[in-house]
């Protein structure tokens, strides 16, 4: 953009007037539009004929109105329109011009409003948005991105909210939205002014703890999952209908990964309607591949709408002479010729031709003439003086005028990007000086350069240390001044200057500026073995400092260039650097998902016989997550323990010889230290043992492993963790390690006990606060625990709270496993079934958004179910449809000893085959199911396994005879006796499961009359626990109990209840069947008629209401 001609009232502040266009440091407007500039004495004395000068003549100023947007109306009004849908929401009326631009899923879309505005450089992209908004009531934030700074995370975001708490405080909104950005950011607060500082106004400064905790989270997926989220919540807090937001981010052809990341967070947002982003690029730089351009396919297909495109091309003629005609205050007919000449030098470009025409002014070619009262030209000098048709070679040819030391100091700026600090630029200065023999004599300081660029509006001031490039077409002309051929050595030198010069505590601040131009063609053998040395170390700053921006990319980047510079040894002498780049390396290609180039620097490090492991433990841990995640937990569980070996623990017994006596001995010796720390565990120190923590990450691991492969090792590694905790002190993994302790009680029947310790969980959680396992510790508790001594529907909200807790924390992995429990809940309870089948498709949706497959794949198979119910599957019995495919789910995991898929599978399976009456098929699952308490250890699943598994039991005892129906029998009552003992130690959500069971053992061994009281006894408690569905599989099987016994009247009543209960929790296609098979098709008249019946009395009631 133009930053000289451009003027901005309203809503900007200064600095944003400044750094987007308008005239500040040392330049002022004249008020008449012209441009006058204030320089020192000595300044105007030292800049000699170099530098070109604004004439005071009086009334033969140039006069170029920085207000005057020409040819540009069909846009703005486009833009204005776009601005009016989210200023007024309701007023979608969209006009002619704009008719083929919106989409009609457009029009009602609670995401944000996007315009996107390409062309070529010069074209007025940046001035046609500020002319546009720059009065309108709205906050309006300007962010620009600069091709020298694309290692530089979220530049352009960033700088663009810089300003907002300025603007915020001079607006007449100061309050509502302060207190709603503060209630939406809550305690996170210091996430947002760690990055941008000027928000400390608002939300105070951050105490030394909450800073120690945020440097702590820094560096990871987590961290950056947790920025998207709260400043997807910052950006929707601050618009309102009343007073929208508008923000324009310029030249996003060279924005970072992090910056188009986060660009698709917030433009996706589907709770933010009263926000415009206007986003520019120039199209001649983007090609297909861009990373740009699927940015926008991304925000496109998730916004399921359509955005504003607007491509801007060169004035006319007719156009340009308008621009010539109103700057010279004469008529178009006289200024045609003259604008005719600047077409054809500039092409149209409004950049270019407002150029041209000052190039022309001041080379005394354009004159006023005082006799003739008009402005005069000589063509036959404009022809030869500007022989070049390239327009930019002037400028070039401009610059090549300036004294030596001007010209060094537009090189040394040029290499730092189009904005630019002073303090950077004096730092790089001290080195970069030209020699006296090479200097123009005229003795001109860094600062007197700074004054006479500004004047001849080459550079311009953004505030009290920031400058900037006029347009990036001036940087770029700077840029070209370096000769090609040692261009990167003057990139290298510069770099070197800044790091040479700048205090120790200027460093971190300069650092990635320096780094980016250290880098410029650095290869081993270019430098000698100790500078390489050292800029590997300041590569590993460098990463270490994108790795706490989130910015991943970037910091592999450095990363890679560090172990570069270290060449073909890196771990020659001191392994310590070497060692570090490829760990971090390998993290922030983890993080950036690209597992390959992680595994191949870990490898580096791991396959190093002579390294202590004491060095390769934090890889191991990096190494032990990636095979987790990958599903490779055979692999993963060999790490584990060769690792813990290797560090001098005691191993597991072997898998196959591992017994219920080595669990009882095991849990006794940790009972035994329980008790000894009863009432105190969450007081007790922390561990300090760097090597032990480090190890509790490996067991932390290994219990991932054992959980998802469902190996037996994992009810000792969870032992080991709590005992570990109790006697070497607490740490971050202890909170999750006393949660999971739980749920192993409970799996062996001490539900009291489990509950017990998820109240330690909850204690250590508020006396730690692990941000990195918050989210999963919660779910442990809420969905793993809680349920068996309190209801489960009392569950969902907290598990909905716990996904909120790990997209704030950034553990997305820990927010799923919420949302998976929150959708489980809310099967279990009984809720409206096409209410349900909405929700787990938000869920589903959001899982795979997410890339949580896993979790995705364990949620989809009760997706699959609910459709299935619902009638809206070819077959009911098969778990195949909308939702998911059976074959290549069960491929995926079987492949991947994913066992809690495969066998949740198979559990759904059954519970479909025994509702839709295939019990033959039930029976036959029923035989290839593991234990559920060892595959869904503390699950509720794990009741809803048992009652189908009972269920299944006695039916085949209906059909079987002599040893096979004892079999069946006996395996029934095992199942009654166990919920028996889950009732009793309290779980009211199984209540009603012993009931049924209990009825369906006394009608097996035909104890008729307590088979009558216990089925009234299941419909009950089932009606009173709010278990409407199994109120109407309790209904189901009275009927057939009556119809079996010949008590028509009963058995008609209860298909009744049935068919209406399924009916009304949504079970359609189940109630078809119902309806449909025998014996229930007897009873299908008189269900009719009591429906009928039904409705009628209905009816009269409600209209006597």
């Amino acid at each position: 953009c133009d930053k000289s001609y451009f003027k901005f009232t309203g809503s900007l502040s200064n600095r944003q007037t400044e750094r987007a266009g308008g005239a500040g440091g040392g330049v002022a407007d004249g008020g008449d539009g012209t441009v006058t500039v204030s320089v020192s004495s000595s300044a105007r004395k030292k800049r000699g004929s170099f530098f070109y000068s604004w004439r005071e003549r009086g009334s033969n100023r140039l006069s170029i109105d920085p207000c005057l947007l020409v040819g540009r109306d069909k846009e703005k009004r486009m833009l204005k329109q776009a601005y009016e849908r989210i200023r007024r929401p309701e007023h979608g009326s969209i006009s002619e011009v704009e008719v083929e631009v919106y989409s009609e899923t457009d029009k009602d879309s609670n995401v944000p409003q996007m315009a996107v505005i390409h062309g070529i450089s010069g074209t007025g992209k940046t001035m046609l948005v500020h002319n546009t908004f720059g009065e309108e009531r709205c906050f309006y934030l300007y962010g620009k991105y600069d091709a020298q700074q694309r290692n530089r995370p979220l530049t352009g975001i960033t700088s663009a909210f810089s300003d907002l708490c300025e603007q915020i405080i001079a607006s007449d909104e100061e309050e509502r939205v302060a207190t709603a950005i503060i209630d939406a950011v809550g305690e996170d607060a210091d996430l947002i002014t760690s990055l941008i500082p000027s928000m400390e106004e608002i939300f105070g400064e951050n105490d030394d703890a909450q800073n120690e905790l945020l440097e702590a989270e820094k560096g990871s997926i987590e961290f950056k999952n947790r920025l998207h989220f709260l400043f997807r919540r910052f950006v929707a807090a601050i618009a309102s209908d009343s007073h929208p937001l508008v923000i324009l981010l310029d030249d996003l052809h060279c924005a970072d990964a992090d910056s188009l990341e986060l660009l698709l967070a917030l433009a996706t947002d589907t709770n933010n309607s009263a926000t415009l982003f206007v986003l520019t690029y120039r199209d001649n730089e983007v090609d297909e591949g861009h990373e740009l351009l699927k940015t926008l396919g991304d925000i496109q297909t998730k916004r399921e709408a359509e955005h504003l495109d607007i491509a801007l091309d060169n004035l006319s003629l007719a156009d340009v002479n308008y621009l010539v005609s109103s700057s010279l205050k004469a008529e178009e007919s006289y200024t045609s010729s003259l604008s005719q000449l600047i077409v054809s030098k500039t092409n149209g470009s409004p950049f270019w031709s407002v150029w041209f025409l000052r190039a022309l002014y001041n080379e005394d070619i354009l004159v006023y003439d005082f006799k003739k009262f008009k402005w005069t030209w000589d063509e036959v000098k404009i022809r030869s003086k500007f022989v070049t048709d390239n327009v930019s070679e002037l400028m070039s040819q401009r610059l090549q005028k300036l004294p030596p030391e001007g010209q060094r100091v537009l090189q040394v700026a040029a290499c730092l990007g189009c904005e630019f600090d002073g303090r950077v630029l004096e730092l790089a200065m001290l080195s970069m000086a030209l020699p006296e023999e090479e200097a123009s004599g005229e003795n001109l300081s860094l600062e007197d350069v700074l004054h006479m660029s500004i004047g001849d509006k080459l550079l311009c001031k953004v505030d009290a240390s920031t400058f900037a490039f006029d347009h990036d077409q001036i940087e770029s002309a700077a840029f070209d001044l370096i000769p090609a051929a040692g261009r990167e050595q003057f990139q290298r030198q510069v770099g070197r200057a800044i790091v040479d010069n700048a205090r120790p505590e200027e460093i971190p601040v300069f650092l990635l500026t320096a780094i980016d131009l250290c880098n410029c063609g650095s290869t081993p053998g270019t430098i000698d073995i100790e500078e390489n040395v050292s800029l590997a170390a300041l590569n590993l700053e460098a990463g270490r400092q994108a790795m706490k921006s989130a910015s991943f990319k970037p910091a592999a980047a450095y990363c890679e260039a560090g172990v570069t510079l270290l060449g073909d040894n890196p771990f020659a002498g001191d392994p310590t650097l070497g060692i570090d780049l490829h760990y971090l390396a390998s993290r922030a290609h983890s993080c950036s998902g690209n597992t390959d180039c992680m595994y191949e620097h870990l490898d580096v490090i791991l396959g190093r016989e002579d390294f202590a492991i004491e060095l390769k433990l934090p890889s191991y841990l990096q190494h032990l997550r990636a095979l987790v995640s990958g599903h490779q937990y055979d692999d993963a569980l060999a790490e584990c323990l060769q690792v813990l070996e290797e560090l001098g623990y005691s191993s597991f017994p072997e898998v196959y010889k591992l017994s219920s006596f080595d669990l009882s001995k095991d849990m006794a010796k940790t009972k035994l230290l329980l008790r000894k720390y009863k009432g105190r565990i969450a007081e007790l120190p922390l561990m300090d043992d760097t090597i032990r923590i480090h190890a509790m990450g490996v067991l932390n691991a290994l219990y991932e492993t054992c959980h998802q492969s469902k190996s037996p090792l994992l009810p000792f590694v969870g032992t080991r963790m709590v005992r570990w905790s109790l006697k070497y002190g607490l740490c971050t993994h202890s909170c999750v390690a006393f949660a999971r302790f739980g749920t192993i009680l409970c799996s062996m029947g001490n539900l009291s006990g489990g509950v017990e310790y998820a109240v330690v969980a909850s204690k250590l959680l508020e006396r730690l606060k692990p941000e990195d396992t918050m989210a999963r510790t919660m779910y442990v508790i809420e969905g793993l625990l809680k349920h068996w001594t309190s209801p489960i529907k009392m569950s969902f909200e907290p598990c909905l709270k716990v996904y909120e807790i790990g997209l704030r924390c950034g553990d997305m992995e820990g927010a799923m496993w919420g949302l998976f429990h929150a959708g489980c809940c809310s099967w279990y309870s009984s809720q409206r079934l096409d209410l349900l089948q909405k929700s787990l498709d938000s869920y589903c949706d959001s899982m795979r958004e997410h890339q949580q497959e896993a979790i995705w794949a364990s949620l989809t198979p009760f997706h699959q179910e609910v459709l299935n119910l619902m009638g809206q599957s070819p077959d009911p019995l098969v778990l195949s449809g909308d939702a998911m495919d059976l074959d290549s789910m069960l491929v995926k995991s079987i492949g991947s000893h994913h066992k809690f898929v495969s066998q949740l599978i198979l559990s759904i399976r059954m519970e479909l085959s025994f509702l839709f009456h295939d019990y033959s098929s039930a029976s036959k699952m029923l035989e290839d199911l593991d234990d559920p308490e060892e595959v869904f250890p503390g699950s509720f699943h794990v009741c809803r396994q048992k009652l189908f598994e009972g269920l299944t039991c006695f039916q085949m005892a209906r059909v079987a005879v002599g040893q096979e129906r004892r079999k069946w029998v006996k395996r029934g009552s095992a199942v009654v006796v166990k919920t028996g003992k889950w009732a009793k130690a309290g779980s009211m959500n199984c209540a009603h499961m012993h009931y049924l069971l209990r009825a369906e053992s006394a009608a097996a061994h035909r104890k008729y009359s307590q088979a009558k009281i216990a089925f009234a006894q299941a419909i009950a408690t089932a009606q009173s626990n709010g278990f409407l569905q199994d109120k109407a599989l309790a209904h189901e099987r009275a009927c057939l109990f009556f119809h079996g016994i010949d008590d028509k009247n009963l058995a008609s009543e209860h298909t009744f209840e049935a068919f209406h209960g399924y009916s009304s929790w949504g079970a359609h296609g189940k109630a078809r069947h119902l309806s449909t098979s025998h014996p229930f098709d007897f009873y299908r008249d008189r269900v009719e008629r009591q429906t009928a019946a039904s409705s009628s009395r209905n009816t009269v009631s409600s209209l006597a209401s």
